[in-house]
């Protein structure tokens, strides 16, 4: 079950928007819908917009909501809203 999106800071959005450009592998952590933490080093591939939510796609293939993240690439993403 999905919760109310908190948009991301405009200097936390830009960030990722630059990681995306660099196309280098970070490491990634975030919080599923139901808190669960998960973990992964990839590529930013995307960072988007549906239905009035934003995400980003990894190298492989998955989307994250950016309100859902922890911390990207050592700098901590949780709480910037």
């Amino acid at each position: 079950m999905e919760t109310h999106y908190s948009p991301i800071s405009c200097s936390l959005h830009d960030e990722l928007l630059a990681l995306a450009t660099l196309r280098r592998a970070v490491q990634i952590i975030w919080r599923d819908s139901d808190g669960t933490e998960h973990q992964a080093t990839a590529t930013i591939t995307d960072v988007f917009s549906r239905k009035a939510q934003e995400f980003l796609q990894l190298s492989s293939g998955e989307e994250i909501r950016l309100d859902h993240l922890v911390n990207v690439d050592g700098k901590a993403f949780e709480g910037h809203c």
